[in-house]
């Protein structure tokens, strides 16, 4: 930092450079209410401060630096350690990031559609109503009547009761002794 700078503003440099926002960062270094509203303006025009600012920035962009090099070299350092361990498990784990991080292998993800149920509802319906009953004993779908044209099918398990539509069915709050019971 430039020699330049007063303790406050050395103070508001350091705040800026961790984030703070400017008015923020003024009161923190000690600055009045007033003059902290208008301290990230000032400051921007001083030199001085601009550079202060800015190395210290440059400096964590340095220090932060990790780059794919440096990840190979740490993953080949771990390989190497495991070897001389003879620990075959961290072995196989710093080769299977080695790989990852030279492109060799990637993870696969699967990209599921969403389903449109609605379609999926009436694309079933579709497929039961046209199913014919099969003839004989055991299971069959059984198409009791008809409601307003609509044909009702109803799986039955020959010798059981099925309920038969009487007429357009019962409405809701109606009871159910409009249907009447027959056999299969």
């Amino acid at each position: 930092m430039d020699d330049t700078l007063t303790d406050k503003q050395r103070h508001f440099v350091e705040n800026i450079s961790c984030g703070m926002p400017s008015r923020a960062a003024a009161l923190a270094a000690g600055y009045s209410a007033s003059f902290s509203k208008v301290a990230g303006h000032r400051f921007r025009r001083r030199p001085a401060v601009v550079a202060a600012v800015e190395a210290i920035r440059e400096q964590g962009r340095t220090l932060a630096a990790y780059d794919l090099a440096a990840a190979m070299r740490e993953a080949n350092d771990a390989a190497t350690f495991a070897r001389a361990n003879k620990n075959s498990m961290a072995l196989v784990k710093a080769v299977e990031l080695l790989a990852r991080l030279s492109g060799l292998l990637i993870d696969r993800l699967e990209l599921v559609p969403p389903v449109d149920m609605k379609k999926a509802l009436a694309e079933a319906e579709r497929r039961v109503i046209q199913v014919n009953p099969p003839s004989g004993g055991g299971v069959s779908l059984a198409a009791p009547g008809t409601v307003n044209g609509t044909v009702c099918w109803a799986a039955s398990i020959a010798g059981t009761p099925v309920a038969e539509h009487t007429e357009a069915g019962p409405a809701d709050g109606e009871s159910p002794s409009q249907f009447k019971k027959s056999w299969s």
